[in-house]
């Protein structure tokens, strides 16, 4: 308990709140936590040294864990959307141990409150599992006319293009690949007219697209059309095409190409970076993120940021809504539509002839995943280490050069020196397991 209190206090912020909270056994769980104290939480739960835990509804999404009471009050999915029934009863599903007890207790706070509950608590029944794509299909017609829009409308106009996009570039990557729906194995799961209005509408899109299915096949969730529509704006672009392309994350050019670039995606891709207004705070934390800053120095940064400008913040907040930009923006959307933004960019380098402006290391994408540019960085997450790991080592090592096999050989010849260089115990004992042979790890052994 007071190790994982120790690593939120040092690799989050002083003053976080889930510090004080686990040395009392009591804990929070979201989504957005860092990975390396989302999982310890859950280790400690269910070894019942944390007693109570509150949570979202990240434990009905590929989170394992049971308790023996689960007490809900207006439970939520997401942002304002009441629980549905089949998710309101998975997560009653957790409350039993399984192979420790017989039951588990479910507790409904004010059931009769209709604020809290506007469906009331949802009786039990059995839910069918059903594919999205699936689900978005049987909105009826409303699938095909927002292929019908976007073919051709400005995205600007779209309300809420996020209900349908995902699944309209999964159809139409199928589409491309196939040349026809007609005969996946959806199309035998619905309507024959749906399918078949789906297809007209697929058809019109894909005679809009000259680039061949396998760019689409390398990017699920970013429609094929928006990529189109991006390589003619490329084609059609004016200055010098080494504008283009996103600058070293070192240069003092990366924060400004990050801000245009991120602003051509809205406009020809998908608004993937919204509001306009907050794109240069977007941008910012993609390049903290790729120059390798820890969150607690991201979080640090925020914080003297408000209290320079004169910004009101409450602590909490800030330290969520950091962490929200880093899961979602650096670690989500960025690599999603970056990705394809630069695969779209070198299909065009190869046309007119500039190859040499490819990078052909690694690719942006990965880059934004793990919040990595440095050689040492990515040798550190490619041997297994979380990013609060591979970051709080990487700040010690201080070289950008070193490969696996240096890794691994700058921490064997400093292993008896670590209990001073005020590593967390968490951090180091998962150092120790990922990076030195079996049955050499020194100290940091506990589990409490």
């Amino acid at each position: 308990m007071r190790e994982l209190a120790d690593l939120a206090r040092k690799s989050v912020h002083p003053r976080y709140r889930l510090a004080p909270l686990v040395e009392r056994g009591a804990a929070f769980h979201y989504g957005n936590m860092p990975s390396l104290i989302r999982s310890e939480v859950e280790r400690l739960f269910r070894s019942g040294k944390i007693r109570f835990l509150v949570c979202t509804s990240t434990l009905i999404e590929g989170v394992n864990l049971s308790c023996r009471t689960i007490v809900l009050r207006g439970p939520r999915k997401g942002i304002g959307h009441p629980m549905e029934a089949h998710d309101f009863w998975n997560l009653a599903g957790r409350a039993g141990r399984w192979g420790d007890e017989f039951q588990g207790n479910i507790i409904c706070i004010d059931p009769h409150n209709a604020q809290a509950w506007p469906h009331g608590v949802p009786e039990r029944a059995r839910f069918p599992i059903k594919r999205e794509s699936d689900a978005v299909i049987e909105h009826g017609d409303s699938l095909a006319d927002y292929l019908d829009r976007r073919a051709a409308t400005d995205l600007a106009d779209f309300e809420d293009p996020n209900e349908f996009e995902q699944v309209a570039s999964y159809l139409l990557a199928t589409f491309l690949r196939q040349g026809s729906i007609l005969q996946s194995g959806l199309a035998k799961r619905h309507n024959p007219a749906t399918i078949e209005r789906l297809e007209a509408s697929l058809a019109n899109i894909a005679a809009q697209i000259a680039m061949g299915p396998d760019i689409a096949a390398r990017h699920p969730g970013v429609s094929a059309l928006g990529m189109q529509r991006l390589l003619d704006a490329f084609r059609n672009y004016k200055g010098d095409v080494e504008n283009l392309l996103p600058a070293a994350v070192d240069s003092q050019d990366s924060y400004d190409r990050f801000v245009t670039i991120m602003r051509r995606i809205n406009q020809y891709l998908f608004p993937a970076f919204t509001p306009d207004t907050i794109i240069p705070l977007h941008a910012l934390i993609v390049v903290q993120w790729l120059k390798g800053f820890s969150l607690s120095r991201m979080i640090e940064r925020n914080i003297n940021y408000h209290r320079r400008t004169g910004r009101s913040f409450k602590l909490p907040v800030l330290i969520r809504s950091t962490m929200e930009l880093v899961e979602q923006i650096a670690r989500f959307r960025a690599p999603q539509y970056l990705s394809a933004y630069v695969d779209i960019l070198s299909m065009h380098l190869v046309a007119i002839g500039r190859e040499d402006l490819i990078d052909g290391d690694v690719d942006i994408g990965t880059q934004l995943e793990f919040g990595v540019s440095s050689r040492t960085l990515l040798s550190l997450i490619e041997l297994g280490l979380s990013r609060m790991s591979a970051v709080a080592l990487y700040e010690k090592i201080a070289r950008d050069d070193l490969n696996k096999e240096d890794c691994i050989a700058w921490v064997r010849e400093r292993d008896t020196q670590f209990e001073g260089m005020d590593i967390p115990v968490i951090i180091l004992r998962e150092i120790r397991a990922k990076l030195l042979p079996e049955g050499s790890a020194g100290a940091a052994t506990s589990t409490s």
